[in-house]
């Protein structure tokens, strides 16, 4: 477990997509690619850019760990731990400006972007929204990359979900919320971005 504060780290959020999908909250609906909004996610293709950085965050907690099962033997009393996967966990804190995360977590009445997108979305419809039944696929989840300041060394998290979302309310502090991703699949990491023929970043 590590923890950082948010000025040693960035944090950009993609989605797992290879095309142009970025979900927008508007009126407090789940839109893509819409003219007004605010802006959670960016195709993974070119994750370093500004539009994918997490603002005003004030911490990152990052979990690396395992999933273990217990095997109990007759005649033995030794426990034998398994491991069944790995398991990465990703908090991230910031000051509440307006309510993205909230209804990205618990959705706009009939969508959430829990798990992601796989195309084109619009209030009130159904299709190309991840429900977290369907076999994952690469396209499944989110992208997040930390990025640590003062090295430039890169922690890339892969097929994230949002597992669970949180407000702290202080009488005489700022409200904060807290965002958690978790992927099962094996993270990422690289000392820099790597630059392509055509520029685009890709990690």
């Amino acid at each position: 477990m590590a923890y950082y504060l948010g000025r040693d780290v960035k944090v950009y959020i993609a989605t797992e997509s290879d095309e142009t999908h970025s979900l927008y909250v508007h009126d407090t609906n789940l839109t893509l690619n819409s003219a007004s909004g605010t802006k959670f996610a960016q195709q993974r293709g070119d994750p370093m850019g500004a539009s994918g950085l997490v603002t005003d965050l004030t911490g990152v907690d990052l979990g690396i760990g395992t999933v273990d099962e217990d095997i109990s033997f007759i005649g033995l009393r030794t426990v034998l731990k398994s491991e069944i996967k790995k398991e990465t966990t990703l908090s991230i804190t910031r000051k509440k400006l307006n309510a993205v995360y909230d209804v990205i977590f618990n959705g706009d009445g009939t969508n959430s972007g829990r798990y992601g997108i796989s195309g084109e979305v619009t209030a009130g419809s159904t299709a190309n929204v991840y429900t977290g039944l369907e076999k994952p696929t690469t396209n499944y989840g989110y992208r997040l990359h930390i990025q640590l300041k003062t090295s430039g060394e890169i922690f890339v998290l892969r097929n994230c979900q949002i597992t669970s979302h949180s407000t702290s309310i202080s009488a005489d502090g700022v409200q904060e919320e807290t965002l958690e991703f978790s992927s099962h699949v094996d993270p990422k990491i690289v000392t820099s971005a790597h630059t392509t023929e055509t520029g685009a970043t890709e990690i």
